[in-house]
Order: structure tokens, then sequence, then C-alpha cells
């Protein structure tokens, strides 16, 4: 089976924290779990990717119409994100590649090692980071940025359930969330198409 033929069987639904649930159930009963909760964690970290270049779509926008297809967009990752996360194991989360926020990371200083630093330098840089823009974004830019994350985001998770055995619980949750991902590129490319034409 190739990634065009699990493209087209998944459904485009957003994932809910109860088909979530209901997977997870299922790969604990008929499989391994792990490898369910490791493709949970990779969407995770998909999904939280998303939200800035959507959020900046959401922010360029030239018309209403348009900012609330990215708005749309970004609430419904939000609320897929939440799913997720509702499922993903407490022995999961090290699989996520979730910088821990500046509070944390100087806490980690009471007893350093090097990753501890490495953690800690990386949140001072983030926190007294100041981004320098001086124009408006560019609404064209900021959406096919967009577009083209979300596109990258579902052709991953394809690959990714496609390297899952037929059937399985990973495989089906892989394929969805990249049906629901490209569901929502498609329409800020829609916005996109309406704008040429």
């Amino acid at each position: 089976m190739d990634i065009r033929t699990v493209q087209t069987a998944a459904p485009a639904a957003i994932p809910t924290a109860e088909m979530v649930g209901a997977l997870q159930t299922r790969s604990v009963q008929r499989e391994s779990g792990a490898a369910f909760q490791s493709l949970l964690a990779v969407a995770c970290d998909a999904l939280a990717g998303l939200a800035s270049p959507v959020r900046r779509a959401e922010d360029a926008a030239l018309n209403l119409s348009q900012r609330e297809h990215a708005q749309t967009v970004r609430e419904q990752l939000q609320e897929a994100l939440c799913a997720l996360r509702s499922g993903l194991a407490d022995t999961s989360r090290c699989l996520s590649a979730v910088r821990p926020s500046l509070p944390e990371a100087l806490r980690g200083l009471l007893r350093p090692d090097r990753q501890r630093l490495a953690d800690a330098a990386h949140a001072v840089r983030v926190a007294t980071a100041r981004p320098v823009e001086t124009a408006p974004p560019d609404w064209f830019l900021a959406t096919s940025s967009a577009v083209e994350s979300l596109g990258e985001a579902a052709e991953h998770l394809d690959a990714l359930a496609v390297a899952q055995p037929p059937d399985s619980a990973a495989r089906e949750l892989g394929t969805s969330i990249a049906a629901f991902l490209r569901r929502s590129r498609d329409l800020l490319l829609g916005d996109i198409a309406r704008l040429v034409d």
C-alpha cells in the first residue's frame, strides 16, 4: 500500500480525545502500545510546530474571510493537539522535542549537568530574543508558509503511518491526523487560489 492509498482511506475529521482513547485501548489490547505512543508523540510535536506559521497567516490576513479561515485552522489544530496530548502516556513524554521554559531550565541549574546547562542556555536565548519586524507580514508569504508546513507535516505522518502494520491503531491514528492536516492545508490553499484568480 502506498501513501496515496492511505491518504484517500483516512477520514478528515478533527481528532478527538475519545478517538485517541479508543485507538490507545485498541493498541494495548491487540498490538504494541509503544508504536502507538511513539506516533502520538511525533504527532503532538508536529501539531505544536504548526501553530506559529498558521498564526502568522492569520495575523497577515487581507480580509475577514482569510482571517476566519486561518483562525479556524489554528483553533482546530489546538483542539486536535489537546486531544492527542490526552492520550500521551507519561512515559512517552520524553519522546517530545519540546524544550523546557526558562523557569524550568533555571530550576535544573540547582544540580547542573551538560543537558540542563544546554537547556538553560537555549531557554535564555529564546526568552531574551526580540524579533525584529520592520514591516507587517506579507499575507501571501505567511499563508504559503503555513500551507507548506501543513503539507509537509501531513506527508511525514503519512510516511510514519504507512510503516505501521495494516489495521493497527498507530496506522489509523497517523492517517487520520494526516488527512486532517491536508484538509486544513486545502482550506488555506483555497484562499491563495481565490486571490490569484
